[in-house]
């Protein structure tokens, strides 16, 4: 005997267990149809997706919702135009992350409680992995709702997909001196114009002697290296960009140009066989570097944040930022925006501190 526990839900007591039993037309005039589920929330989230197409003008195939997400997404990743190392990104957070999870479910059978319940097994560990993979689930079953095989996105999940990365450490110039003090001489340069110019590693090493102009003072930046030793574009127009160098950086440029340039297509800083230096090569000296100088704590990309934060408090408006370190989002500017005002902050602290009356006591009149 069947119970109706909701409109268009049915359920049904069977011998093998029970069932819920969803009925709908997929369209004025057309056969009803029908489609059983084992629990009821699967049945009332198909229901949803159901209701979700009626209202907006679709005619929903059950049948479409059948196929596997596994296969789904190869197809999704087939068809898309990424970057290399975009598509490796994706691909090993799908291996690692999500197909675990969702492989093999039908994309219908994916429902914003189930992606709630994985999002926040995978935010309890921390760090970026739970938005970036959310970001990646979001985005491929939007494209599901688009191709017409599911009515509705269930990845709805409140801020899920927003990052909030701890902010790096701002290095003190004097210990960036000291660190370039003792580094290896290959990458004393390297040091200097990421701290002082701000640039990414992998700008660093994709740089050419003709990028740097020692009578302008500037270095062109227009392409990056990936570990894999591939070069690319940057993201957007904002990473092709010429940064001016303070006047010590250019003559420390200039000076490793003297005993190590090749020529003008060579690389500006080659590694020792000559070739483009690698990041196993800088990573070795980097941390010896920082161990001599008993700053472990320092990474090679935190320098990045030190050039943007001297840039700003240096008075740079936010453009300017954007400009110098290469940055589309004012967002990402913006951060350095607010260092710059937490170390004057800390500044004026220590001003003030040397305003302070000495102690006079114990001290004869």
């Amino acid at each position: 005997m069947a119970e109706r526990s909701t409109p268009g839900i049915t359920k049904h007591e069977r011998k093998t267990g029970v069932r819920y039993e969803v009925r709908w037309r997929p369209g004025p005039g057309e056969p009803e149809q029908s489609r059983s589920f084992p629990t009821y929330e699967a049945a009332r989230a198909w229901r949803t997706q159901v209701d979700a197409a009626r209202l907006q003008g679709q005619r929903l195939d059950p049948r479409a919702g059948k196929r596997l997400f596994r296969h789904y997404v190869e197809e999704w990743l087939a068809d898309r135009p990424l970057a290399d190392r975009t598509r490796e990104l994706y691909a090993h957070q799908l291996k690692a992350h999500i197909l675990p999870a969702f492989g093999d479910k039908a994309l219908s059978r994916i429902t914003s409680s189930s992606v709630r319940a994985w999002h926040g097994k995978l935010a309890a560990r921390g760090g970026v992995v739970a938005p970036k993979c959310y970001r990646l689930l979001r985005s491929i079953m939007a494209t599901a709702v688009e191709d017409g095989l599911i009515a509705s996105n269930p990845c709805m999940v409140k801020g899920a997909g927003v990052e909030e990365s701890a902010e790096r450490p701002f290095v003190e110039p004097a210990v960036v001196l000291e660190l370039v003090e003792v580094a290896h001489p290959r990458i004393k340069p390297m040091i200097l114009v990421a701290a002082f110019g701000g640039l990414r590693l992998g700008e660093l090493r994709a740089l050419r002697l003709r990028d740097f102009n020692e009578l302008a003072g500037t270095l062109k930046v227009g392409e990056s290296i990936d570990p894999q030793l591939r070069r690319k574009a940057p993201k957007t127009a904002a990473g092709r960009r010429v940064v001016v160098l303070p006047a010590p950086v250019v003559q420390a440029v200039a000076q490793h140009v003297a005993e190590y340039g090749q020529g003008a297509d060579g690389p500006l800083f080659p590694g020792e066989l000559g070739a483009v230096i690698s990041t196993s090569f800088v990573s070795k000296h980097w941390c010896q570097a920082r161990a001599e100088v008993g700053r472990e704590d320092v990474h090679f990309h935190d320098l990045r944040h030190t050039a943007g934060t001297l840039t700003a408090q240096a008075g740079a408006t936010l453009r300017e930022l954007m400009t110098r370190i290469g940055h589309s989002s004012p967002r990402a500017a913006m951060r350095y925006q607010h260092a710059a005002q937490s170390r004057d902050v800390e500044l004026a602290q220590r001003i003030g501190d040397l305003m302070a009356p000495r102690d006079t006591r114990g001290t004869s009149g």
